[in-house]
């Protein structure tokens, strides 16, 4: 266990404590560095990565489906809950928010990285890549509770480069398209660069983050969203006969913590800011000691 979190999840830790850091000693703006991941780094590690990527259509499928299943099931077990305890709207709002959108990008590509190689950064991609889809569509809508335009969502999508370095990257990688060596150095370069970058910005966006005070609901969405992810992703895996790196990829990604998206967005569209923000810092801080027990369970 110790040697699990000294040599994966500690490296994480202080990359993102280094952004904390330099954004207190020196102020940072977070959108001058989401700029870069968002429309440089990331869809050239995406692009680089599943061009040469070693997984298959079957277990490209099974990421697909473990997603969306344990996505809409977290998410529609905090509906269950906020209606038994009679939540009101804009509360049911952040709560549901805070499980269906987790960070499963900045954090958790680096973490699949470090623990489980280059396979593991494969397959955490492309969980990335749908988490970006539903945060963009799925995150709007509850975010807003209904006042965003669903159409404006969906063309957002389209509006950042990831998607469409994923559909060359695999491409390329089927045998469709050639992969000029020019292009492969320059993208390679590039994606070297995204996983210090991500956990940069992670550390510069939950230091700008605080709680709220409302201890019980925060813990409660907080342990929810990590604890109750890893059973569903257990569960789900299960059912889904995933095995091997994938399998333990999938739930990874399934029990990380709120997504800085999830504040970004209910700050955007009106929402309750503050419980969304303090759950994205709790369950980042739980996740210290959450995710060193999942791994050692998958990996042992």
């Amino acid at each position: 266990m110790l040697h699990i979190f000294i040599n994966i999840v500690a490296p994480v830790v202080v990359i993102a404590g280094l952004g904390a850091l330099l954004n207190r000693v020196k102020p940072v703006e977070p959108r001058a560095i989401s700029r870069v991941a968002i429309y440089l780094t990331s869809p050239a590690l995406a692009f680089y990565g599943l061009a040469n990527a070693s997984i298959t259509g079957t277990e490209l499928g099974g990421l697909v489906l473990f997603f969306f299943l344990t996505t809409a099931t977290i998410t529609l077990f905090a509906w269950g809950v906020s209606k038994l305890l009679k939540m009101d709207q804009l509360t049911r709002s952040a709560l549901m928010l805070s499980m269906a959108l987790i960070n499963v990008g900045n954090y958790g590509i680096p973490l699949n990285e470090f623990a489980f190689g280059q396979l593991g950064m494969e397959r955490a991609l492309v969980i990335s890549v749908l988490s970006a889809f539903t945060a963009n569509t799925l995150g709007v809508f509850l975010a807003s509770w209904g006042k965003a335009s669903k159409s404006q969502s969906l063309i957002n999508v389209f509006k950042v480069p990831l998607p469409y370095a994923v559909v060359l990257g695999a491409l390329i990688n089927l045998g469709y398209l050639p992969a000029p060596q020019f292009v492969m150095r320059v993208t390679n370069l590039l994606g070297q660069a995204a996983v210090p970058v991500m956990l940069i910005m992670l550390g510069v966006q939950v230091s700008r983050v605080s709680f709220d005070g409302q201890w019980g609901l925060m813990l409660g969405a907080s342990l929810t969203r990590l604890m109750g992810g890893a059973v569903v992703g257990f569960l789900v895996a299960a059912l889904l006969g995933l095995t091997g790196v994938t399998r333990q990829v999938a739930i990874v990604e399934a029990a990380m913590p709120t997504a800085v998206m999830a504040s970004v967005l209910a700050t955007e569209f009106d929402g309750d800011s503050k419980l969304v923000s303090s759950v994205v810092l709790l369950s980042t801080l739980l996740s210290l000691i959450t995710l060193p027990i999942l791994l050692y369970l998958l990996m042992n």
